[in-house]
């Protein structure tokens, strides 16, 4: 029997007191039996129903019972001693009824399960102190809690998804904006990147390239597409004479199941076969991830509001910093700052009504005192502008050269002192920034100055 307990990592008293049961009252364990006996309604002996309306009914209402029981043996929520005050929120996201599995046998549970994972990640944000937890803690508490429930039965729903058959037909000459873009658009992967940004702590207008790239986790697709193809393995080979009658059903109908996933196996068993000793879906997938991280770099540099990222970040794969840095709010501005989703005006000005064109987002302070028309960007603010050089100095951080600013950024054997220094300094920047901003549209300004710029 194997458990996972999460904890909030308290020490406990030695006293023979009530903090003994605050304790035990804050963990919750998951605890992952081996599968029951199999049940009574179905056996390879009494497969054979009659061809009627009964008969039919009666299959059904015993694929659902053996669903059922299936899922109450794989996952069981043990809950703890002494739980009047503990907050049931896993347990109850958790619970998946009889009346569910049988619309999922009919692929009609995908709205359902993406509202449960919803509900329990609303749970797992009102349950912990986010800025007390790493984000590599933060993820793996998604990928233990919530990413189950995303993902229940995707091995019968996913391959009906346009998605997959998207990425089947996926060559060297498609676009890798666009078909990032619709990767973006799966209702799996819209879920996941609800979570990176909050987990990032940006704005949900936040470049995805730049989220995937700062935590390095890919789409979840990839995953769906991996479960799914062991799925289709299994059920091809399987002894089961009911399993291999719909199998086989699929495939003679052409029915999408069958031929989204044989495309996409198809597609990469030439590469895959390559290397036997591997087995076919971890093959296959890291294909498609390797596919991925390829357009993932092309869609970088070919966006315009990633001019400043493209320079500081060259592989995909998660950052440094997010562990290093231990100031949360040092963490989010410079999280900030490296893909572009800050206040700064070169990204202010794309939302202004009209845009306001990229060579006329200068910097006030600069306008205003020494009528240089200089764009407020990156670079700008870190390298340039004097309004920010007691800051620089205070914090610790200040780079001469615009290069010595990419290297500095784009440094991945950086220790935790020098990441918590240019956190803070990026953090002290966009404060002062923010608040000059701010300066600049009260009248006080402009009694002073007799001027205005139009922001």
């Amino acid at each position: 029997m194997e458990s996972i307990c999460i904890s909030d990592q308290e020490s406990s008293s030695n006293s023979e007191d009530s903090d003994d049961e605050t304790a035990v009252q804050r963990n919750a364990f998951i605890v992952l039996q081996p599968p029951l006996e199999r049940p009574d309604a179905i056996t390879d002996e009494d497969s054979d129903y009659e061809d009627t309306v009964e008969g039919n009914n009666q299959l059904n209402e015993q694929l659902v019972d053996l669903l059922h029981s299936a899922a109450n043996s794989a996952l069981k929520v043990k809950k703890p001693p002494y739980s009047s005050s503990h907050k049931k929120w896993f347990d109850f996201q958790c619970r998946i009824s009889k009346r569910n599995l049988g619309r999922l046998a009919n692929r009609l549970a995908n709205a359902e399960l993406r509202a449960k994972a919803l509900r329990a990640l609303y749970g797992l944000k009102g349950n912990i102190i986010k800025d007390a937890l790493s984000h590599k803690s933060i993820c793996i508490l998604f990928d233990s809690l919530i990413k189950p429930i995303l993902l229940y039965g995707c091995q019968v729903v996913g391959p009906h998804s346009k998605t997959i058959k998207y990425i089947s037909n996926l060559s060297c000459e498609s676009d890798p904006t666009l078909a990032l873009k619709y990767i973006a658009n799966d209702h799996y992967e819209k879920f996941h990147l609800k979570f990176i940004k909050w987990s990032l702590s940006v704005h949900s207008k936040s470049s995805n390239i730049g989220c995937w790239g700062e935590t390095g986790r890919a789409p979840l697709i990839y995953e769906v597409c991996k479960l799914s193809m062991d799925f289709f393995t299994r059920a091809k080979d399987s002894d089961n004479v009911l399993v291999s009658a719909a199998f086989q059903e699929q495939a003679n109908l052409d029915l999408p199941w069958y031929s989204n996933l044989s495309k996409l196996i198809n597609k990469y068993q030439f590469q895959a076969n390559l290397r036997a000793n591997v087995k076919q879906s971890t093959l296959i997938t890291h294909l498609m991830k390797e596919e991925f991280v390829d357009n993932w770099k092309q869609a970088k540099a070919d966006s315009p509001k990633l001019e400043f990222y493209n320079k500081i970040k060259s592989e995909f794969g998660p950052e440094k910093y997010l562990t290093l840095v231990r100031d949360p709010e040092a963490r989010k501005s410079l999280t900030r700052f490296r893909i572009s989703a800050h206040n700064l005006f070169i990204e202010r000005g794309r939302y202004e009504t009209p845009i306001i064109p990229r060579a006329d987002r200068t910097c006030i302070f600069c306008s205003v005192n020494f009528g240089a028309k200089s764009i407020e960007d990156e670079h700008h603010v870190l390298v340039g502008c004097p309004l920010y050089r007691t800051v620089k100095i205070k914090s610790g951080f200040y780079p001469s050269s615009d290069c010595a600013l990419v290297d500095s950024l784009s440094n991945q054997d950086i220790s935790p002192k020098d990441a918590t220094k240019i956190a803070k300094t990026v953090h002290a920047i966009l404060t002062t920034n923010t608040a000059y901003t701010n300066y600049y549209k009260s009248n006080g300004f402009h009694i002073i100055y007799d001027n205005c710029i139009i922001l």
